[in-house]
């Protein structure tokens, strides 16, 4: 049984509500509290690893559940020098973080060099700066009865993020890996085993090439 199962995109069994919204925003620039040591969790990890393979220095998110604004700003904010919180008159919240500060990328270097970054974040990303974008031509479901699901408690902390942000307000979390083919080594990597345990459904688009583009989480 194939691993994978082409779809239209009318045809996948979950989308993520609806975020259009035209109701006016409220803009605060929120300040950064710099007499807190700028920490380094999975979480911190996981977003600003991109810095180093995608050459990206700014940060949007939204915002599903208003516990989740404190974490953000203890695990996220500061490692950057701007940071906006935009909020709807329908009470939606996000928050968007620029110019990541040049301590902070080091710091995730010198974790990278000496072998500290979670394995499934290098998985996900690689190692080096070698993003394209790459457009998709095709788009599969993922028989997750084929993945053998990985437990991995020190993922909690990530994925309760995931829930509380993207999942929550978009009910979609896309990902965006690095060089990873599309064969059944993808049932392998260690990503996708980790979140077999949590998630419902995954798919993937792929290029002309058989490169996977995206792939997202439900």
């Amino acid at each position: 049984m194939s691993l994978f199962k082409e779809i239209r995109i009318e045809d996948l069994k979950a989308k993520p509500r609806s975020e259009v919204n035209t109701s006016p925003v409220k803009h605060t620039e929120i300040k950064i509290d710099r007499t807190i040591n700028p920490i380094i969790s999975n979480i911190t990890q996981f977003f600003l690893f991109p810095s180093i393979t995608m050459n990206l220095d700014s940060l949007y998110l939204p915002v599903g559940n208003p516990l989740i604004e404190n974490v953000i700003s203890v695990h996220l904010m500061p490692h950057f020098e701007e940071a906006v919180r935009e909020e709807t008159n329908d009470g939606k919240i996000d928050i968007s973080m620029r110019k990541l500060r040049p301590e902070s990328k080091i710091q995730i270097h010198d974790l990278l060099d000496s072998g500290q970054i979670h394995t499934y974040i290098t998985d996900l990303y690689g190692h080096e700066y070698n993003y394209q974008s790459i457009p998709a031509k095709k788009l599969y479901n993922v028989d997750m009865t084929q993945i053998t699901p990985l437990k991995d408690a020190e993922f909690d902390q990530l994925w309760n993020f995931f829930k509380n942000t993207y999942l929550n307000r978009q009910g979609v979390l896309g990902l965006l890996p690095t060089d990873w083919n599309f064969d059944e080594s993808f049932k392998n990597h260690s990503l996708v085993r980790i979140l077999a345990d949590r998630c419902t459904l995954m798919n993937v688009f792929v290029s002309a090439d058989n490169k996977i583009t995206n792939f997202n989480i439900y």
